[in-house]
């Protein structure tokens, strides 16, 4: 079944709820901190002149990188084990976040980025007052059944029957 796009007209556009998205970014760790923060601030004011709402951010933190990362430019290679680690979520329209994208795209300083649609909501608050009792009595029990399996090996090599898997 064919579907058609609705044509909106532009008196129905300031009433379209933006779409929101949350973009994360590594910049390059050989800026300083207060340039770290400077791009931050930047990238933030694009978004508000090109029209987004600023909903929640994190400023940049300089964290070790989980492996390792190459990037390319102007036919020369850095290698990356540490970066910025930064985020910014937004509402803004459509049509207008590949301004954003390119803007990221092209900065020298910016090692990777991730831009994705998400809610409104705070997802990482949910996340973390959604941690209950019986959930931290599991990693308990992980706890103890892990300490079950090394009894159980030290009463079976007193045995000469513990088999490495």
């Amino acid at each position: 079944m064919a579907t058609t796009k609705k044509e909106v007209l532009p008196e129905e556009l300031d009433t379209i709820e933006p779409t929101v998205y949350e973009v994360s970014y590594l910049l390059d760790s050989a800026l300083s901190e207060e340039d770290a923060s400077s791009k931050h601030a930047e990238y933030k004011s694009f978004l508000e002149n090109i029209g987004a709402e600023v909903i929640e951010e994190g400023a940049p933190e300089s964290r070790k990188l989980a492996y390792l990362i190459t990037v390319r430019r102007d036919s020369k290679r850095k290698d990356h084990t540490r970066a910025f680690f930064a985020w910014i979520k937004f509402g803004l329209a459509a049509t207008e976040v590949s301004q954003f994208e390119s803007m990221l795209k092209s900065d020298a300083s910016v090692v990777r980025s991730l831009l994705i649609k998400t809610v409104r909501e705070s997802t990482l608050r949910e996340r973390m007052e959604g941690i209950d009792e019986d959930e931290e009595s599991v990693e308990d029990e992980g706890d103890f059944q892990d300490k079950d399996l090394a009894d159980n090996k030290k009463e079976g090599a007193a045995e000469g029957q513990v088999e490495e898997v």
